[in-house]
């Protein structure tokens, strides 16, 4: 409740019409009066208050003139403790200034309640946060797996590409090595035949019926034959003797001192005869047979170049005679 003094009651009318104020008083005892009978509170009220003195007023019968005299020396003999008094007794408002227990509680029971679910909240937030971050941790590591994986199909793969070209180039070097080791000993052998005046042969070997036997079982069969008929060769011919693999499906075989042409002849039917006999190449029985072309020095040639050349050709006559056949 607020009570706003006016100088005059015009004032106070007015404030009322410009909604400033709810009602207008001229007197504190009739606001109480009022405030306690009616139950207002929180009232803007505007009233005529001047030299406020907690005036009471009582009114006396016409009939009874006599009493107004009495009434005036009993009200002079009054204090003015006792006046607020006998004021307060019937008009005074009791309006309490603290906070209702009730009330507290109430407050400190809804206070609690908006904690309790604020910390339920945070909870709830939190497990959520811990799954989302657990599911993000599996995520992540099913990517790491993934690309890990994919790593290592890649490098397989890599290794797998390097080893076949390695194969394929081992493959090379190898027939290139075979064939400059030949034509080193070739060199070494015409050498020691110049020197000690005796004949040499270079036989020439190239297999009948391969390509066959490659379209048909692989290549994996194919090249176990080659070293199958490289090992048949070796195993025929003596430790002085070389046989080596020069490229493809073609050998040589190096007799560097020989007694006589026949010996050369006899070798190469030797040869005939082993490379006709069946192959056991991984439970796969194969047969090929070989056509040979021989080379002597001095009568051939004096050089490895013209041995060689001269050995190839007799190997290619030999393979027509065969076809002619």
């Amino acid at each position: 409740m607020r009570i706003l003094p006016v100088a005059s009651e015009a004032d106070a009318l007015g404030m009322v019409e410009q909604r400033e104020a709810e009602l207008t008083l001229r007197a504190l005892t009739i606001v109480a009066h009022t405030i306690k009978t009616e139950g207002w509170f929180n009232l803007r009220i505007a009233g005529e208050v001047p030299a406020y003195g907690n005036r009471m007023r009582i009114g006396i019968v016409g009939k009874r003139p006599e009493l107004l005299a009495a009434l005036d020396a009993a009200i002079a003999s009054l204090t003015p403790e006792e006046v607020d008094e006998i004021v307060n007794r019937h008009v005074a408002i009791d309006v309490a200034s603290g906070v209702g227990r009730i009330l507290l509680l109430r407050i400190s029971a809804g206070f609690f309640l908006l904690l309790l679910l604020a910390y339920l909240w945070i909870r709830h937030l939190r497990g959520v946060n811990q799954r989302l971050a657990a599911l993000g941790r599996q995520l992540g590591e099913d990517i790491a797996a993934r690309q890990r994986v994919e790593q290592a199909l890649k490098e397989s793969e890599e290794r797998y590409r390097s080893l076949v070209e390695m194969a394929h180039e081992s493959i090379i070097v190898v027939q290139d090595a075979n064939r400059a080791l030949l034509f080193e000993r070739l060199e070494r052998a015409l050498a020691a035949a110049q020197r000690n005046h005796h004949l040499l042969a270079v036989l020439f070997i190239d297999l009948d019926g391969f390509k066959p036997v490659n379209d048909r079982y692989g290549h994996d069969i194919g090249d176990a034959l080659l070293q199958a008929v490289a090992q048949r060769l070796q195993g025929l011919v003596r430790e002085s003797d070389a046989a080596a693999r020069i490229g493809g499906d073609e050998f040589v075989v190096l007799l560097p001192m020989i007694a006589a042409d026949e010996d050369a002849d006899n070798v190469a039917g030797k040869l005939h005869t082993a490379l006709a006999s069946p192959f056991d190449i991984h439970g796969q029985r194969i047969i090929i047979s070989g056509s040979i072309g021989v080379a002597l020095y001095p009568r051939d040639g004096d050089s490895a170049p013209a041995l060689m050349q001269r050995a190839d050709c007799a190997m290619y006559r030999e393979k027509q005679i065969a076809h002619a056949r």
